[in-house]
């Protein structure tokens, strides 16, 4: 979970899991009624958290900017998000806690076989996608 700027003092504030349906929220859907985040610790904990998102966008690029500009909480993924962890813009609420482990599809299309280039492709991209994320920041994080 990661909070805005101003987010120290917030984030001292926020004991509970429970307390995350009190606050205003980001999502990374255009369904701005009503989202459900599903949360996760490295002990097998799950929790699923209706909130009401304050603002929903599908772009998660944007959903950081507001989330920077001070719309309060919400959930991205590690790489979206690891720049403004680090730099402080951004912190980390409920270190415990985080979204479940995603899954990224390359699709194309091909003739029967596979020609070494688009093999040499995917084996590039899975390679750089696998360092990009990797790096010890736990998956999507709240901030």
């Amino acid at each position: 979970m990661l909070l805005q700027h101003e987010g120290p003092q917030l984030a001292s504030r926020i004991a509970s899991i429970d307390q995350l349906a009190t606050l205003l929220a980001l999502s990374m859907t255009e369904d701005v009624d009503s989202i459900e985040w599903h949360l996760e610790t490295d002990a097998g904990e799950k929790r699923i958290m209706p909130t009401a998102p304050r603002l929903g966008c599908a772009d998660m690029a944007a959903v950081r900017t507001a989330a920077i500009a001070g719309l309060l909480v919400t959930i991205l993924p590690d790489h979206i998000c690891r720049e403004a962890l680090s730099q402080g813009p951004l912190m980390r609420a409920l270190a415990a806690w985080r979204g479940p482990q995603g899954i990224v599809h390359l699709v194309f299309t091909t003739r029967p076989g596979l020609p070494p280039a688009v093999r040499a492709l995917i084996d590039h991209l899975a390679a750089g996608f696998l360092k990009a994320v990797a790096g010890g920041w736990p998956r999507a994080p709240i901030i």
